[in-house]
C-alpha cells in the first residue's frame, strides 16, 4: 500500500464521531486494514441488519476532514452534480457505447461516481435484470470508502428489485480495497482486462507528502510521468491513460496545474504521445469542492493518436455561479486548435498568441540574443539577512555600510521603475571567520535556524551567506521582474542594489526591450505558456521563470537601431521619468503589435 501519510491506528473499540449513530462495525474505521473479501463481506452483513437512512457519502468525507485526510490522502468529495455532467460527457465520447461498455473509477472514495454511472444507465430504461446494468469496476485504498461504495451502490438498485450480492455475483461489479497505483503501469499493459472509460477524482497529494520510498516505487513504474516534484494525481492521470482499450475515454477532475508545471513535463509529453484531448472545462477559482481551494478542470481524453483532430472543445467557468451550467446541460464550448498542446505547456488563450511564431527568421529568442537572466540571491533565512533601515539604529552609518548592502525584494518591484524601501542585505560572505558583538547580536535571534542550514548546504560558519558568483550584475544597470506576478512588473534597475530571491536580474538595459516586456503582447504570450495561482486573468498571479522569459521570442529589429527602436525608447524614457500614462502605454503597445504584425504576412 501506498504510506502518503502516518494515520494512527485505532482500537477496535473505538469509533469516530458520526459511525456510532449508523452502528457501523467498529473494525470498518478510516484506518481499517482489512482485505477486499472482509469488507465486503462487512458490507453485506450491514446492509442485512440496518435501516440505510444515513448519507454514507457525507459519513465518509466527514471522516475523511476529521482525521485530515483531505491533506493526507487527497480525499476531495466530488459534488454529485459534478460527477453526473462528467459521466455524460464522456458517453458522449465514446465510439460504441452500451451496457456492455467497461467503467473503471480508479479511486472511487464513497462511491459517487459508481453510483452516478448506475444512474445514468437507469434513466428512462425499465431494467428486469442484473443484465442490464453496466459493467463497473471501482477501487479504493480505504476499506471504509469500499464499504461506502458497497452500501451506496446497493441503495440505488435496491429498487429495481436486484440485490447488491446478486450485482457482484454477476461478474458485472467489482470492488476492491487496492492501492490502485500497485497495478498502474506507465510501459507495460494490465494483466487484466483492459478498459473503456476511466473516469474519477484522483487524489491530490503533494510531493513533499509522499514519501521516499514511494517515490521509488513511482519512478520505477512511471519511468517518463515520474519527477521528483510531482503531484501523486499527475500518475493517476498516465495510468488511467494506460488502462484504456484504443480508442478507450478518460474523463478526471483534478488540479488545473499539470498544463504548466515544469514537474509535469513528463506526464504531457507522455499524453502527447498516447492521448488527444478532446474536451477541457477550466473551473478556474471557483468552488467546485467544499473542503479544497484548487484551481482545478475537468478533461476528457481519447487513447491513441491517430485521426487526431485538429481542434478540441473548449470553456472557461470563471465564477462559482457558472458552475449550474454543469448541472442544468447549458456548458458553451469553443473551437481550440489542439497545436497549443504541447509536450511543453498546454495553451488555452483565446488570443492568437502564437503569430508571432509566424516568421521566426525574423525573430530571435532573448538568450539567443545573448541577454542573461539570473536569480536573485538566496539568502536561505531571509529575515535573518534582509533587514529594515529603521530596524538597524543600533549600529553606526560606518559599520551599515562594512557589513550591509542595499537589496531589492520582490515587493518592491512595479512596472518600469521599482520602489526602494530602504532594505539592507547583512552581507556575510563565506571567507569570514569571525563578526563583532554587535552582527553577531542581530544574527543570535535566528541561530538555530541559520546552524541548521549550514548542516545542509556548504559553508565555513553558520553565519555567512549562501555563495553567488555573480554580484557584479546587480552593479550595472538592468532589467529585473519577479517570479511571482499579477501584471507585467518588467522594470529598470539603475542603482547597485542586489536582487532577492523571488526577483529575475536581466543583463541589460535596453528601454526598446523593456517596453516590449511591459506590452499587452508579451503578457497575452505568458499568461499562456506560464503557470499560474489561480486565473491571471481573473485576479490570479502568474510564475513567471526564467526559462519561460529568455526563451521569448522577440523581433531582431527590437535589439538594433532603428524608427521602431529610437520611437520606443523615447516612449519609455518618458513613462520613467514622468510615470506611467494610459496615453503611452498604448503608443508602446501599438509600436510592438505593429512589429510583430510586420512578420505575420
Amino acid at each position: 500500500m501506498v504510506n502518503l501519510g502516518q494515520v494512527s491506528k485505532m482500537k477496535d473499540s473505538q469509533k469516530y464521531h458520526g459511525i456510532t449513530e449508523c452502528n457501523l462495525p467498529s473494525c470498518i474505521s478510516i484506518s481499517s486494514d482489512l482485505s477486499t473479501i472482509q469488507t465486503i463481506k462487512l458490507a453485506f452483513e450491514y446492509i442485512e441488519t440496518n435501516s440505510l437512512e444515513y448519507d454514507f457519502h457525507e459519513l465518509f468525507f466527514s471522516v475523511c476532514k476529521e482525521k485530515n485526510l483531505n491533506v493526507l490522502n487527497g480525499a476531495v468529495q466530488t459534488p454529485s452534480y459534478v460527477s453526473a455532467f462528467m459521466v455524460r460527457e464522456t458517453v458522449q465520447h465514446l465510439a460504441d457505447h452500451s451496457i456492455e461498455t467497461k467503467w473503471f473509477d480508479p479511486c472511487c472514495g464513497s462511491g459517487i461516481f459508481p453510483e452516478e454511472i448506475i444512474r445514468y444507465a437507469i434513466q428512462g430504461v425499465d431494467i428486469k435484470s442484473v443484465s442490464m446494468l453496466p459493467r463497473i469496476h471501482a477501487v479504493d485504498m480505504s476499506a471504509f470508502g469500499v464499504f461506502c461504495t458497497i452500501i451506496n451502490i446497493h441503495k440505488i438498485i435496491e429498487p429495481l428489485g436486484i440485490t447488491i450480492s446478486e450485482y457482484m455475483g454477476s461478474g458485472r461489479l467489482s470492488v476492491e480495497v487496492k492501492d490502485t497505483l500497485s497495478f498502474f503501469e506507465e510501459e507495460t499493459l494490465f494483466s487484466e482486462e483492459l478498459y473503456d472509460v476511466v473516469i474519477g477524482n484522483p487524489p491530490y497529494i503533494r510531493s513533499l507528502r509522499i514519501d521516499k520510498q514511494t517515490k521509488e516505487r513511482l519512478k520505477a513504474t512511471f519511468p517518463e510521468t515520474y519527477s521528483g516534484t510531482a503531484d501523486l494525481y499527475y500518475y493517476f492521470i498516465s495510468g488511467g491513460i494506460n488502462a484504456l482499450n484504443h480508442d478507450g475515454i478518460l474523463c478526471y477532475i483534478s488540479p488545473a496545474n499539470f498544463f504548466r508545471l515544469k514537474s509535469a513535463a513528463g506526464l504531457r509529453s507522455y499524453l502527447h504521445q498516447h492521448a488527444a484531448l478532446l474536451k477541457l472545462i477550466d473551473l478556474d477559482e471557483t468552488k467546485v469542492f467544499d473542503d479544497a481551494e484548487v484551481h482545478s478542470a475537468i478533461y476528457c481524453m481519447r487513447k491513441g493518436r491517430e485521426d487526431l483532430n485538429n481542434v478540441f472543445a473548449y470553456s472557461h467557468l470563471r465564477h462559482t455561479s457558472d458552475l449550474m451550467k454543469l448541472s442544468n446541460h447549458s456548458v458553451n464550448y469553443q473551437d481550440m486548435s489542439i497545436t497549443g498542446i504541447k509536450p511543453d505547456y498546454w495553451s488555452f488563450s483565446e488570443q492568437k498568441h502564437n503569430a508571432q511564431f509566424a516568421n521566426k527568421k525574423h525573430l530571435v529568442s532573448l538568450k539567443e540574443a545573448g541577454i542573461q537572466i539570473y536569480s536573485g540571491v538566496r539568502p536561505s533565512l531571509k529575515k535573518a539577512f534582509v533587514w529594515k533601515h529603521e530596524d538597524l539604529s543600533s549600529l553606526s552609518d560606518d559599520e551599515i555600510k562594512k557589513w550591509f548592502r542595499p537589496c531589492v525584494t520582490a515587493q518592491e518591484l512595479k512596472p518600469w521603475s521599482p520602489e526602494n524601501k530602504n532594505l539592507h542585505l547583512l552581507f556575510i560572505s563565506d571567507e569570514e571567520n569571525s563578526l563583532p558583538d554587535n552582527i553577531l547580536a542581530l544574527l543570535k535571534p535566528f541561530k538555530k535556524e541559520l546552524i541548521a542550514r549550514s548542516s545542509t548546504e556548504a559553508r565555513s560558519q553558520w553565519y555567512t551567506l549562501r555563495r553567488c558568483a555573480y554580484y557584479s550584475v546587480f552593479e550595472r544597470n538592468r532589467i529585473i521582474f519577479p517570479d511571482i506576478c499579477s501584471k507585467s512588473k518588467f522594470c529598470l534597475a539603475t542603482d547597485n542594489r542586489i536582487s532577492i530571491d523571488g526577483t529575475f536580474a536581466m543583463d541589460s538595459d535596453n528601454l526598446a526591450v523593456l517596453g516590449l516586456l511591459n506590452s499587452t503582447h508579451i503578457w497575452n504570450h505568458l499568461t499562456c505558456i506560464c503557470s499560474s495561482i489561480g486565473n491571471a486573468k481573473n485576479k490570479g498571479r502568474l510564475r513567471i521563470k526564467k526559462t519561460y522569459v529568455e526563451n521569448l521570442q522577440i523581433p531582431k529589429k527590437i535589439l538594433g537601431i532603428n524608427d521602431y527602436t529610437k520611437e520606443l525608447g523615447d516612449l519609455v524614457q518618458d513613462i520613467l521619468d514622468n510615470g506611467e500614462d494610459p496615453s503611452t502605454v498604448s503608443k508602446v503597445n501599438n509600436i510592438i503589435d505593429r512589429m510583430y504584425e510586420e512578420y505575420e504576412n
